[in-house]
């Protein structure tokens, strides 16, 4: 069933008031040491409004394969914020590939490299990721977000980045196959990892794929969902109220790969739903309308996670352009609703 249009009153009232036990995170900034990662959360749990314990960061793809196979200064930082207190813990985006080997200047041979990935070539280098998160407590159950939003133009892992399959298609099928065996090698070292399948939302730089088209083997994954903002791609011209904000975000429910897609996929696949790395986003940003100060936008998302059982949200608090502290009314709502709502 879709959610419906309505707006869910001031700012929210669900359908039951049981209490979701989701895990509600946030991540704000690279941490290179434990006071930065404790500040970092600090400041994200002023923003929402209660003290978050779960937090999310990110592997770096422009430092080659030694920072996909497990980061230690930042495994280090975010060890010691979770052992710090009980209850903590944080996932961590994992690229599927690397683009250079040394912050940007000189390009990783492996870049784009799917008949590679396809045929085991990288195996080795995420066993040792396997390994190195196996060796700590507080990382050897950790949920990774494996080659994250590979469907838009961005990353070295999107297959439209390819430069060994020969065709995109060929490209798409050498991603699926390089996707199950990365997730074999890290489960072969450290086996209680979950893996999150994560494209962005709808089909962004790959026209015709549908999300079934895009899933790799069953085994490989743990949980399913977006990485999501309040926009529409390339579609500019929704009023800056509550009807254009509702019709925004029922056309992301009903396009193709959109909110409608996803949740059938998850049902299908017998998988849980997580919404990691979600957003507001400014009314004109990145050649992209969003709706800014947008309250519904945040309500409509609570009910998505609530009527779905999403199990893990993750807000991008970052930079200003997303941050809650930007955003009067969303924040209020934000508050008002996941904290009331979501345990």
């Amino acid at each position: 069933m879709a959610i419906s249009s309505r707006r869910i009153l001031r700012w929210a009232q669900p359908q039951s008031e049981t209490v979701s036990n989701m895990i509600v995170g946030g991540y704000g900034a690279w941490a290179g040491d434990y006071a930065a990662a404790e500040a970092t959360m600090q400041r994200v749990s002023t923003a929402m409004g209660r003290e978050v314990m779960h937090g999310h960061c990110f592997f770096d793809h422009n430092w080659g394969w030694t920072a996909i196979e497990g980061d230690q200064t930042l495994l280090s930082a975010w060890g010691a914020w979770i052992a710090a207190k009980p209850g903590r813990s944080v996932s961590i985006s994992v690229p599927l590939l690397p683009y250079s080997t040394d912050g940007g200047t000189t390009l990783e041979p492996a870049r784009g490299d799917f008949a590679g990935l396809a045929n085991g070539v990288y195996d080795s280098h995420f066993a040792t990721l396997g390994q190195n998160l196996a060796a700590s407590a507080e990382w050897n159950t950790a949920i990774l977000r494996l080659g994250w939003e590979f469907n838009g133009y961005s990353w070295p892992w999107s297959p439209t980045q390819d430069r060994t399959s020969g065709s995109l298609a060929q490209a798409v099928a050498d991603w699926k196959v390089g996707f199950t065996r990365a997730v074999q090698a890290i489960r072969s070292t450290c086996p209680g990892v979950k893996i999150m399948w994560c494209p962005s939302l709808g089909y962004d730089a790959l026209p015709g794929y549908s999300l079934e088209n895009l899933y790799p083997d069953d085994g490989a994954v743990d949980y399913v969902g977006f990485g999501a903002y309040d926009y529409n791609l390339n579609v500019t011209d929704y009023s800056n109220d509550v009807a254009g904000r509702l019709q925004r975000w029922e056309d992301n429910w009903s396009k193709p790969n959109g909110y409608a897609n996803m949740v059938a996929l998850a049902s299908a696949h017998g998988k849980d739903l997580a919404h990691v790395e979600w957003g507001l986003w400014p009314l004109s940003y990145q050649s992209q309308q969003g709706g800014g100060d947008d309250s519904v936008f945040i309500e409509k998302t609570a009910e998505y996670c609530r009527q779905y059982n999403v199990r893990l949200s993750v807000y991008n608090n970052s930079i200003p352009e997303h941050m809650l502290e930007t955003y009067h009314d969303a924040q209020l709502a934000y508050q008002e609703i996941f904290n009331r709502y979501f345990a």
